[in-house]
């Protein structure tokens, strides 16, 4: 009797037998756990920026408001390097609001001229728990069914694929160059990539790119109106530019379809007289 052996075939194993079924590596993070961490963190700079001596304050508000600048919340972080880095813009702020320097003296004591580096390092580190917080929402959303199937799409496979040739490269010059839209966590989480790395290339990433915004505020001392002004500038010249770009490169529509239509309603129809 001849018995017929199967061995060659993985038991269970959806990635072969069903491809549409593999799984992603996101499926191996656990993204509550983690979020939970952020959630206790944020808090933890909350109450340090109340009980931090005041002249300090504006660097400890400043972390949260980087902290908190995600996919889902998206703060320009521009203008949070500046006024981290300017010192007296924020207090200022705050008493053109208010209209009381005892109060802004009693939040933020005496200015001080920050570091430049330092405001750049802090802020950095600031950014990596953002994007790390966007990396784990993003792969707990890659449980929903609409998410997966759009993570199908001939298109993300492809943009993935490119992506893992040189993971850490992309990342870190994603955040160098200020690619909007959280382009980098919406390739990482997907495919797992190792957070370590992923924190590291952020980071790189990153600071040169605030020391630069740093210094710049500090050397020019920017007050808050001008930051401001400064930062809605950049988002208008960078919507126009998108505008433009799309009318440059928008396609003209075919007349081929319509004159193959046009001739194949003249061969059609009946000739009626000689």
């Amino acid at each position: 009797m001849v018995t017929s052996s199967r061995t060659d075939l993985p038991a269970n194993d959806t990635a072969t037998t069903f491809p549409a079924e593999r799984g992603f590596g996101a499926d191996r993070i656990a993204p509550k756990r983690w979020l939970a961490v952020y959630a206790l963190y944020i808090l933890a700079l909350v109450v340090l920026s109340i009980f931090v001596p005041a002249r300090y304050r504006v660097l400890t508000i400043g972390l949260t408001y980087l902290s908190l600048a995600t996919t889902l919340l998206p703060l320009n972080v521009t203008a949070g390097v500046l006024f981290m880095a300017s010192g007296e813009s924020m207090p200022n702020m705050m008493n053109w609001f208010f209209g009381s320097p005892a109060l802004r003296d009693r939040v933020f004591g005496e200015t001080l001229p920050y570091n430049f580096a330092v405001v750049a390092l802090l802020a950095a580190m600031a950014t990596v728990m953002a994007n790390l917080a966007d990396y784990h929402a993003i792969a707990w959303f890659m449980r929903v069914g609409k998410v997966r199937r759009l993570a199908r799409t001939k298109f993300y496979e492809r943009i993935a694929a490119w992506f893992s040739k040189a993971p850490f490269f992309i990342v870190l010059m994603i955040n160098l160059l200020a690619v909007p839209f959280g382009v980098d966590r919406l390739l990482a989480a997907p495919r797992g990539y190792h957070r370590g790395k992923f924190a590291l290339a952020v980071f790189l990433g990153r600071f040169p790119r605030y020391l630069v915004v740093a210094l710049v505020g500090r050397e020019l001392k920017l007050d808050w109106w001008q930051i401001i002004l400064i930062c809605v500038g950049i988002g208008v010249a960078l919507f126009l530019a998108h505008r433009a770009k799309g009318l440059i490169f928008r396609r003209k529509p075919s007349v081929a379809p319509k004159a193959a239509e046009d001739a194949g309603a003249a061969v059609c129809t009946p000739k009626t007289g000689r």
